[in-house]
């Protein structure tokens, strides 16, 4: 009897035990939760792919609060689903996983877009230009991280200034405008905390369209069209001669357009970053945001950060000269192109060089101060 059937065994035992869930990741688990139990911290980031059975290339890099450079890796890690799942590593070491990995990883990481204590809590650490650190760390091979300072868009007011509304003028930077439609650029740090915000030109407030926190970029946007606005290039030379334009020191220079000079001294940040340009041309409090414009009168990034001179001499004994630090113009239009702004963008290498004082007239028409009601 057994013998005949057998066959029928074999299949209602096939059942049973599929039905019992041993092969329901297979069907509709992810494979976290095969091996979920066998990742653990401190596994190295090979231990931790093949573990998951995945393969990757999407990952990130972020600065916690002492200064270390940590490794974002992003997998997806559930075959019926598109969401993926972060995991931390510091010196190729795990320290955390999840979407909740900011309180996993809490001892090494602050928070995800690189947001600081305010300058008064810093005030011994670093010369802030804005109300946050610069996405970029100056790391010494065997010293701690040095923190550059952001351009202080803060700038003392030397005159009284008659509200035109219940704020107080907080601070002040630099932005441009970057379409016809009204839409302006600066720094997220410039406008950060800000009740309203307003340009000089401009009676009413502008409107805060949108910001990218890890970038330290935002948009405004005037109710007009503006008839100058500027014109992108995505290319960019080592050597090649810049021009920063914007307002510093508002209250003590002057109210008017202000021009610096320099070069491109680097292709990268601090630590390799490819999203940052370094360069010489000297920048003041109240450059952020300002844009930095090629010698064929085109924009080629926007002004963001400079080194901490007193840091630095702390570390190396010597204080950094002209060391200063722009956000690539492909980040900028990246940034236009996810809120559908129109901007204009051409090859510069194909279009001839012009002179310093055109390039300050032309800049007079798109550049603009930004201000900080709070």
């Amino acid at each position: 009897m057994f013998k005949k059937c057998y066959p029928l065994t074999i299949l209602l035992c096939f059942f049973i035990i599929n039905s019992c869930g041993v092969y329901q990741t297979v069907h509709n688990s992810s494979v976290a939760s095969v091996k979920s139990n066998k990742i653990r911290i401190g596994m190295t980031k090979s231990e931790v792919e093949n573990t998951l059975w995945v393969r990757n290339d999407e990952a990130e890099t972020m600065i916690d609060e002492d200064g270390n450079i940590l490794l974002v890796k992003w997998y997806r890690i559930k075959f019926d689903t598109k969401d993926k799942t972060p995991f931390i590593y510091k010196d190729d070491r795990l320290i955390g996983w999840g979407k909740d990995y900011l309180l996993v990883s809490k001892e090494y990481i602050r928070d995800k877009i690189h947001e600081r204590k305010t300058a008064s809590e810093k005030n011994n650490e670093a010369t802030r230009v804005g109300q946050r650190k610069p996405p970029i760390e100056v790391v010494e091979p065997d010293k701690d991280a040095i923190e550059p300072s952001r351009i202080e868009e803060k700038t003392p007011i030397n005159h009284e200034v008659k509200p035109r509304n219940p704020y107080r003028l907080h601070s002040t930077g630099s932005g441009f405008f970057v379409s016809g439609d009204g839409y302006i650029l600066t720094n997220y740090h410039v406008i950060k905390g800000a009740s309203e915000i307003r340009i000089s030109s401009f009676e009413s407030p502008l409107k805060l369209m949108g910001v990218d926190n890890l970038n330290d970029l935002a948009l405004l946007k005037i109710n007009q069209t503006e008839k100058y606005c500027c014109v992108f290039c995505n290319f960019h030379e080592l050597g090649e001669n810049v021009v920063v334009a914007g307002y510093p020191y508002q209250g003590i220079l002057s109210d008017s357009l202000n021009i610096t000079e320099g070069i491109v001294s680097g292709l990268s940040g601090v630590g390799n970053d490819s999203r940052f340009l370094q360069i010489t041309a000297p920048l003041q409090p109240g450059n952020s945001g300002g844009p930095l414009i090629n010698q064929k009168g085109n924009v080629v990034g926007v002004v963001t950060a400079k080194l901490n001179a007193l840091e630095m001499v702390k570390y190396t004994g010597s204080i950094p000269e002209n060391v200063n630090f722009a956000l690539k113009s492909s980040i900028i239009t990246n940034f236009l192109q996810v809120y559908n702004v129109p901007f204009t963008i051409t090859n510069c290498q194909t279009i001839k060089e012009i002179k310093t004082t055109q390039i300050a007239r032309q800049s007079r028409r798109f550049v603009v101060l930004i201000e900080n009601w709070q």
